[in-house]
């Protein structure tokens, strides 16, 4: 009877150990996730939350080009305005060049207005072929056209950490990052040999970025080299729900 009497006790003293223990477990964890304090694991996920990771790199496709070209040089006597005016076109756009080779979009001479003169506006129209359609499955509509993404950043690692603790409400973070080649992608990437299956005009292009291509794409990625690590930083701030990335 003495030992029946005092089990309930013992089991009730365990569990209520058992409780303390997993309060205060809690409390050790309420302390450190409401501490403010930055981590590199913190710092990692917010980086790949900016719009740098968010967005790949793209190729911009139209179904229609307008454009004032030259319409006199090597070939142009020997060969149709038409003809000429997309070889001249094709070469002031690099990357949709590439697209045309690869047998993704086809590309044709619609109008010249000033067919006799040096130069004149001339406009391109596009139009993606089967393979293209087979391939359009990552593509994104872009308005009337699309956007064709080539490469994604890819994290690697956040290589330093400074500030983000001891009430400092501002951090810095260092990392390193690398281009991850989509399938049409490879055919942009230097270090690939899928790029080096390109003409060397379309290569030698890329790898020059034309006028007519900065203007167009304000800077954008035309060609990259994904076995090159790249490095940068972030900046974050501390706000009352938490860390966020700053622009």
């Amino acid at each position: 009877m003495f030992i029946t009497s005092h089990m309930p006790s013992v089991r009730h003293h365990k569990d209520a150990l058992r409780l303390a223990a997993l309060a205060a477990a809690t409390l050790v964890c309420l302390a450190a996730c409401s501490s403010g304090r930055m981590t590199r694991a913190r710092a990692s996920e917010l980086i790949l939350s900016g719009e740098a990771f968010q967005k790949p790199a793209s190729i911009s496709l139209l179904p229609e080009y307008r454009q004032s070209l030259t319409l006199i040089g090597a070939g142009s006597q020997t060969s149709p305005k038409e003809e000429f005016a997309l070889k001249r076109f094709l070469e002031s756009h690099a990357d949709l060049a590439a697209l045309n080779h690869l047998g993704l979009v086809d590309f044709k001479v619609v109008r010249i207005e000033y067919p006799d003169s040096a130069s004149s506006p001339v406009v391109v129209a596009a139009t993606i072929t089967d393979k293209g359609r087979s391939a359009s499955d990552e593509w994104q509509r872009a308005g009337n056209g699309w956007s064709i993404p080539i490469a994604r950043r890819e994290l690697v690692e956040v290589t330093g950490l400074t500030g983000g603790e001891g009430g400092d409400k501002t951090a810095r973070a260092e990392y390193t990052w690398r281009w991850q080649p989509t399938e049409i992608g490879k055919y942009f990437d230097t270090s690939r040999q899928e790029h080096q299956s390109l003409p060397e005009d379309i290569r030698r292009n890329l790898g020059g970025v034309s006028m007519a291509d900065v203007l167009r794409q304000l800077g954008g990625v035309i060609s990259f080299d994904s076995g090159k690590m790249q490095t940068a930083s972030a900046s974050f701030r501390l706000y009352d729900n938490g860390w966020r990335l700053e622009k």
